[in-house]
């Protein structure tokens, strides 16, 4: 008993609604029926935090394994349609697809249905063998970027901030998948929204002859991409600072972090 009482112990202290419970000389805050953790050094904190997230791992796991037995039955029903109508809405979608965009809309299809019904999905359950290996290059690349002087650099790239987006510099914004690149060779490119002009690089490496125009009506981003600009010395780039409309009209805009902002018409029309 003396022994349980050193490594568990509950004690009143002067607190309102709550009482502190002790176990192994961690505190906790007692509150209704949960618990806030009282972490009294840095290793501590996180040694429970990663506790904590393998307890909530387990749970959602056997959630997971619960929902797979029923699986079939829920299947039949999904936002009030028939196992009958979700059938024919499937098919309709592949009729006229071709074999390949046939096999990729079922696989997107299976794996929207794992997400849908269970709440832990490992990334082996969703992805193939080469897209494990994909998705390992591309946390590769976002760890390879490093700080110089005043710039990020990743590769040849550089950028005024440390953002280098796999869609942009990994995928190259689909540029590599385009068959008829001299369609465009020569040709004026309009980049919509360029944030940092980030796709600007892809753009030019992939279209070096091109003259291209960007606009971006955010000021804390225009200031960004004139800058990416200056780091890579682009040339025959023109950025504008106003956004595009059917109309003339004024907009604020809220920014949400790294490059994302609602923007609030005050005039209409964007």
């Amino acid at each position: 008993m003396k022994f349980l009482e050193k490594i568990f112990s509950i004690k009143n202290e002067k607190r309102k609604k709550h009482k502190i419970v002790t176990i192994f000389g961690i505190r906790f805050a007692v509150k209704s029926k949960y618990l806030q953790l009282r972490r009294e050094n840095e290793e501590t904190r996180w040694m429970m935090f990663a506790l904590e997230q393998k307890v909530w791992g387990l749970i959602s796991d056997l959630e997971g394994v619960l929902k797979f037995n029923t699986h079939m039955e829920d299947s039949k029903k999904r936002d009030d349609m028939t196992l009958e109508e979700h059938k024919k809405n499937v098919d309709d979608l592949l009729k006229n697809l071709s074999f390949d965009a046939c096999q990729n809309a079922k696989k997107i299809l299976e794996r929207l249905d794992k997400l849908y019904y269970y709440k832990t999905v490992l990334n082996s359950d969703i992805y193939d063998t080469d897209e494990l290996e994909t998705i390992d290059k591309i946390r590769k690349f976002k760890k390879a970027s490093k700080k110089v002087k005043d710039h990020f650099e990743n590769g040849k790239y550089k950028l005024p901030i440390n953002y280098f987006e796999p869609s942009v510099f990994y995928w190259k914004n689909g540029c590599d998948a385009i068959k008829n690149k001299d369609y465009i060779k020569d040709k004026t490119i309009i980049d919509v929204g360029c944030y940092l002009a980030d796709s600007v690089l892809i753009f030019r490496e992939f279209f070096p002859t091109s003259s291209i125009i960007s606009f971006e009506a955010s000021n804390v981003n225009y200031n960004l991409a004139l800058k990416t600009l200056e780091l890579n010395n682009l040339k025959n780039v023109k950025i504008e600072n106003f956004g595009l409309a059917d109309k003339d009209s004024s907009a604020s805009i809220e920014h949400e972090g790294f490059g994302y902002a609602h923007v609030i018409p005050e005039g209409g029309g964007l």
